[in-house]
Parts: C-alpha cells; sequence; structure tokens
C-alpha cells in the first residue's frame, strides 16, 4: 500500500501498484505550476494508513521517492535510510557532473526552482518507470541510475526570497 501526494495538498491511498500506468497518467498531468509534485511514501506491510498513529505516519514519510516540474521536463528524487541517516539524492542517467547544474526546473506555480543537470531531467514515462521499481524494489536500479546527494536544507535556503 502506498501513500500519494501532489501538490495542493491532495493525499490518496493506493490499495496497489502493479504498473508504471499508475503513475503514467498522473505525472503526464504536471504542468509545472498547479499540478507540478508527487510523493509516494510506502504504508508499513500489513497495515491500514488509517490506522497508523501520528508518529508512524511521520516516520513513514522519512522515505519516499517524489518528482517535481513538468511532464516534458522533470526531476526525480528519492530518500532513503543509508546507515542511520536519511538522505536525499537526486536521480539522474549515468554521466559525469561537471560543474554546477545549468537546467532549472520550476514547480509549484514557480515558486520553487530544482536545478540539475541534462541527465537528471525526465519526461512523465520515463519517470513511472522509475517510480514503479521504487514501488517494487525500495531502490532505484543502480545499473540505469545513477544518485546525486541533495541537500534539501540548502535548497530552501536559497530559495527564500
Amino acid at each position: 500500500m502506498f501513500k500519494f501526494e501532489y501538490s495542493g495538498g491532495h493525499r490518496s491511498i493506493s490499495r496497489r501498484v502493479d504498473s508504471a500506468y499508475k503513475f503514467t497518467r498522473p505525472l503526464n498531468r504536471f504542468d509545472g505550476l498547479t499540478r507540478s509534485t508527487l510523493t509516494v511514501s510506502k504504508v508499513p506491510e500489513g497495515r491500514y494508513f488509517e490506522d497508523l498513529s501520528a508518529e508512524e505516519k511521520a516516520l513513514m514519510d522519512q522515505v519516499y521517492i517524489q518528482a517535481a516540474g513538468s511532464a516534458d521536463a522533470m526531476s526525480v528524487e528519492v530518500r532513503l535510510l543509508v546507515g542511520d541517516t536519511y538522505q536525499l539524492y537526486v536521480v539522474g542517467r549515468p554521466g559525469a557532473r561537471v560543474g554546477e547544474p545549468g537546467i532549472e526546473i520550476p514547480f509549484h506555480e514557480g515558486r520553487n526552482r530544482l536545478h540539475v543537470y541534462a541527465g537528471e531531467v525526465f519526461t512523465a514515462d520515463e519517470a513511472a518507470a522509475i517510480f514503479f521499481e521504487w514501488c517494487r524494489t525500495g531502490s532505484v536500479d543502480p545499473h540505469l541510475y545513477q544518485l546525486r546527494e541533495f541537500d534539501l536544507n540548502a535548497f530552501y535556503e536559497e530559495n527564500t526570497d
């Protein structure tokens, strides 16, 4: 079971995810403005979201996959437990990352912008496949993608204007 959170606070619970199509449809609706984010987290095995305590829900939300942007250009990030620390990563295709990321992904009606490398920009269909893999395995295939550590705190500090 998975919790889906969309731009604007809309939330839904999916009892199962059995194909990438579960993500293709909502990600293809991304316009970079009002429809620009999706975060998915896994409900603990054998439990119902409605029955979780506030503490359990908060812990569940520590590991997730998310996307931001538009259907034609979005970023995908995963937050994973590494050792005893939660780390956020930007997902990308394999390849060198030289200099500062130069591609801007706007979301939340342009109020926020994420800067990524060209290999970290995905279409909705590409992102849907990554989401589906994460739901199936709890990770991103290291043979197909590389993860770049991302400091979310620095991101929000930079965008407080």
